[in-house]
């Protein structure tokens, strides 16, 4: 089994300078349409389907989805021009991007200035990732998603850590829209500073780190309770086992570090859902980004903030 970790399933970005220069890197700077959608009778003959609208790649000619006919179609290039803002005013650069769904979604993720440093060659980036989509998934939205230097992880908040952006064409509103989206990250990634550093400083002793992997997978009945057995063994075995998690003092035997084996397992070991529709590697990023993989770690970070308050 190969384990890939999040941070390198999206294609590197060449030190774009603006929105539409990322996006040609993507090859996500094509042009998007919509068209009619048509069945064929049992004459063969075509029959306009009222009320519905295929949503087309016109540079390649394929099919993004199918939408009510009144949705609003934005290009991506206009959608995600605020981004150019951030990075002419330096509090961002592009890092890295990527279309899932043949171009249905995007995801890019910029790197911001600000960083935590837990200890020697134990650090925490500020990143966000931005995404927006043509099948209806996704309104413009951006999260705040800090990823370990070493360790690799991606946080993944959801709820706790999204804006949702409003799309502008007027010049001065993308500049407004782009200050408040860096602020509120910044304003996500002071928070988490404050968490992590509290998770690095409390201890957990055997018990403890077990009784923490139990309430983030509790105990079920039925064909489903081997399953949770083991995860949580999977889980406490990253903790006690994993090389890093072992030499890096803020992860050595703390709350922060069996935190970062929930991160670790939903990035690495953590089954993917598959379809006919949707690549493997598409389907780890959106799992990790979006679905199980990303709920799994924002329940291991409500997990970590209860022990805290039971540790009051």
């Amino acid at each position: 089994m190969t384990h890939v970790s999040l941070p390198s399933l999206f294609k590197g970005l060449k030190n774009p300078k603006d929105t539409l220069e990322a996006l040609e890197q993507m090859a996500a700077d094509f042009v998007a349409d919509k068209r009619d959608v048509f069945f064929l009778d049992d004459d063969g003959e075509p029959v306009k389907i009222d009320h519905f609208a295929a949503i087309v790649n016109t540079n390649e000619m394929h099919g993004l989805s199918v939408m009510r006919s009144r949705y609003g179609l934005v290009h991506y290039k206009d959608a995600l021009d605020f981004l150019s803002e951030a990075v002419a005013n330096g509090t961002a650069v592009f890092e890295g991007g990527i279309a899932t769904d043949s171009g249905a979604r995007i995801h890019i993720v910029m790197k911001a200035t600000k960083s935590i440093e837990l200890g020697p060659g134990d650090r925490i980036d500020c990143y966000y990732t931005v995404s927006t989509s043509h099948d209806g998934s996704n309104c413009i939205t951006a999260m705040c998603t800090p990823i370990h230097s070493k360790l690799q992880t991606v946080f993944t908040p959801l709820k706790d850590g999204v804006m949702k952006i409003k799309h502008t064409v007027r010049a001065n509103d993308r500049l407004i829209e782009a200050r408040r989206m860096t602020n509120r990250m910044h304003e996500f990634f002071d928070k988490y500073e404050e968490n992590f550093r509290a998770f690095a400083n409390t201890s957990l002793d055997d018990r403890q780190t077990r009784d923490y992997f139990l309430m983030l997978v509790p105990k079920t009945g039925g064909p489903n309770k081997a399953r949770s057995e083991n995860i949580r063994d999977k889980l406490y075995d990253i903790f006690k086992m994993n090389p890093m998690l072992r030499s890096l003092p803020s992860c050595r035997g703390t709350l922060f570090g069996a935190f970062q084996a929930a991160m670790i397992y939903a990035d690495l070991y953590k089954t993917v859902r598959k379809s006919n529709i949707r690549s493997e590697l598409d389907a780890k990023l959106e799992s990790r980004l979006n679905g199980d993989g990303a709920r799994f770690k924002a329940e291991a970070y409500a997990t970590s903030l209860e022990i805290m308050r039971m540790f009051d």
